[in-house]
């Protein structure tokens, strides 16, 4: 008997978790981690220019996403574009250095980046990336080695 409690408790517990997920009456594909934006920034060689990709997983369609571009040696220089309901959102810019801020809302919840993007050829880029992490109203440095990163291996591996 003791045995059917403690699996009856593990699917208890497990089908409380789904249910906080699901939340009842939303779509299921509709979970938080769902809305979690994606950005990908990559450099065109052949065209010179810097592109920026924001985008959710599956498919996630933004309440809203919004994008800034600052070009970092002309402040005056501002690219500024928004689109409502929405599945994704890209621009691109030739600047050098750039600051980039990025808003995307889901109905009530909102995700915000903020970064100073700056162009480097593959020779130049670093091999130690420092990340400002802000918790709680706090920045905390987070440090990555570049050549231990899970993509930088598996292009190491398509050449």
């Amino acid at each position: 008997m003791r045995k059917y409690f403690g699996a009856a408790a593990v699917a208890v517990f497990l089908l409380a978790i789904a249910l906080a997920l699901w939340g009842g009456g939303r779509d299921w594909r509709d979970s938080p981690v769902a809305s979690i934006p994606s950005i990908l920034i990559d450099f065109n060689e052949e065209q010179n220019q810097t592109e920026i990709l924001v985008h959710g997983m599956n498919d996630f369609k933004y309440t809203n996403i919004t994008m800034k571009i600052t070009n970092g040696t002309n402040e005056s220089d501002i690219f500024e574009r928004t689109r409502d309901h929405t599945y994704y959102m890209s621009c691109s810019t030739t600047a050098e250095m750039f600051t980039l801020n990025i808003t995307v809302w889901n109905k009530n919840k909102g995700y915000a980046f903020n970064a100073t993007v700056q162009k480097a050829s593959a020779e130049e880029a670093p091999t130690l990336l420092t990340l400002n992490e802000d918790r709680n109203g706090k920045i905390y440095p987070v440090a990555l080695d570049t050549t231990k990163l899970p993509w930088k291996r598996l292009m190491e591996r398509m050449k």
